[in-house]
């Protein structure tokens, strides 16, 4: 139901392309990887229709949907916030937006962590893996309609290291004057980059004020708009071996334990009108490190900071935890798919399910347009062999499989055939969100208690070439 034919023009520009490969022999992965970049940034590459409207009942949503179950959402952040309070020493929270990269979650994360019966500020801000992740969640119809200052998204950290100097503009830009306590914070490894970003907080002091004098309506609300008040927070990856990730300052060798050095003192000297030292972050899993800041004498004498400025510093995975998929754990998050074919393969039956489609993989080029009719989607292959259906978990032997010969696919095999009359469906709960989230546009929000559909949450942030 969600494709059309090809109109004319995009047959023609298909064909055209083809009489432009080259006359060698070229095998199917080659062929494809040469088709894939026509339409790589088409509307149609992923789903844009809604696949259902507030009210409906569950059984009228269009397949394959991601259906997010409201009340299993909240049970997993509240149960965050009791593990929250009981730590010690204290973290605060600051959840990666890059596994749901929706701004109706983050309102929903805003109102749950920092609710108003315990006054309680878990949730510092949020955690976003790239620019465009940022500017998609802050520009967003939510966050502009947010019923509360403090539900706004004011705090921002950049998790991934930049050296480009258009994204680093489009990044300062996010600085709004009229948020209350709005926060930019990035993450470095190199001399370099804290230059570029000097540059860029510099140069953007320079334009938007001189905007913002020009402009009637800056002083017509009562407010004081300075972008001059502007501070980019620095924070610094750190690790401990240069087998790990390939960014981050190597603190076991001495010639970076010096840059870091040098880094410190440019942040708190001649570049303090712009940035300032915000922290440090280490990966979750890179305990040598952690350790390492957490002896504070050695390391406050090493890096020429007080006790103060010690204090004040946030260590990322140690005083802030980066944590997103805790939203869709308990299967709060499924994959609702229906089976489209059943065949039998000796003694048992095959089911062919559609589970939503990929454009990195090579798959044959027959295949590749994802708008034609009957076509058969690709399945996600991050998918968890579960498939949440009593009847079926009682009366079925079956797995789910992604065979590397038929990669477009997602075969359900059972022990006897599904009894398939009108339409079967399953809810497969994903093993990766990331990728799966990836491929679709909304959410479908399910009351379990009513089974119907109580809202339709835009995915803001999906990336623009998926």
């Amino acid at each position: 139901r969600h494709f059309s034919t090809p109109t004319k023009s995009e047959q023609e520009e298909d064909d055209a392309y083809k009489r432009r490969l080259p006359q060698k022999e070229l095998s199917e992965q080659q062929i494809a990887g040469l088709f894939s970049h026509i339409h790589a940034r088409k509307q149609d590459k992923v789903m844009a229709r809604k696949p259902a409207y507030p009210y409906d009942a569950v059984l009228s949503i269009e397949t394959p949907s991601l259906l997010m179950r409201m009340q299993s959402m909240q049970d997993n952040m509240l149960a965050l916030n009791e593990t929250i309070d009981g730590s010690n020493p204290r973290v605060s929270l600051r959840p990666l937006t890059a596994v749901h990269k929706c701004s109706d979650i983050v309102q929903l994360q805003y109102r749950l962590h920092n609710n108003d019966e315990d006054n309680v500020t878990r949730m510092t801000g949020i955690c976003c893996q790239t620019v465009h992740e940022a500017e998609c969640l802050v520009t967003s119809h939510t966050n502009f309609l947010a019923q509360r200052h403090d539900w706004k998204i004011r705090d921002i950290l950049l998790r991934n290291v930049c050296v480009d100097l258009n994204k680093m503009w489009r990044f300062i830009h996010l600085f709004d004057s009229t948020v209350r306590d709005m926060r930019l914070s990035t993450c470095i490894d190199d001399i370099f980059q804290l230059h570029l970003w000097n540059f860029t907080v510099d140069e953007f002091k320079k334009t938007n004020q001189n905007l913002l004098n020009r402009h009637p309506s800056v002083s017509a609300d009562n407010m004081v708009h300075d972008s001059k008040a502007m501070h980019l927070g620095i924070m610094l990856r750190l690790k401990s071996s240069s087998n790990m990730q390939r960014v981050g300052i190597n603190i076991m060798e001495a010639e970076q334990l010096e840059s870091l050095k040098q880094i410190l003192s440019t942040v708190q000297g001649e570049y303090g009108n712009n940035v300032y030292l915000r922290g440090f972050y280490v990966d979750d899993d890179d305990d040598a490190t952690k350790q390492w800041l957490l002896d504070r004498q050695n390391q406050q004498d090493k890096l020429q900071l007080s006790e103060t400025q010690f204090d004040e510093l946030y260590i990322g995975n140690v005083t802030e935890r980066y944590d997103g998929e805790y939203v869709f754990e308990n299967g709060a998050l499924c994959l609702l798919s229906a089976i489209l074919n059943v065949y039998e393969d000796g003694d048992k039956f095959v089911h062919l399910l559609d589970c939503g489609y990929n454009n990195y993989c090579n798959i044959p080029l027959q295949m590749k347009r994802y708008h034609r009719p009957r076509h058969l989607l690709e399945s996600d292959s991050s998918l968890s062999p579960i498939v949440e259906q009593t009847e079926l978990n009682e009366s079925y032997q079956y797995e789910i499989i992604n065979e590397a010969q038929h990669a477009h696919h997602t075969f359900l095999v059972c022990d006897k055939e599904l009894d398939v009359q009108g339409r079967v469906e399953l809810l497969i709960p994903p093993n990766g969100m990331n990728s799966t989230v990836n491929l679709y546009n909304h959410y479908a929000v399910l009351n379990e208690e009513k089974q119907k559909v109580d809202g339709i949450w835009t995915i803001d942030a999906r990336g623009a070439g998926n």
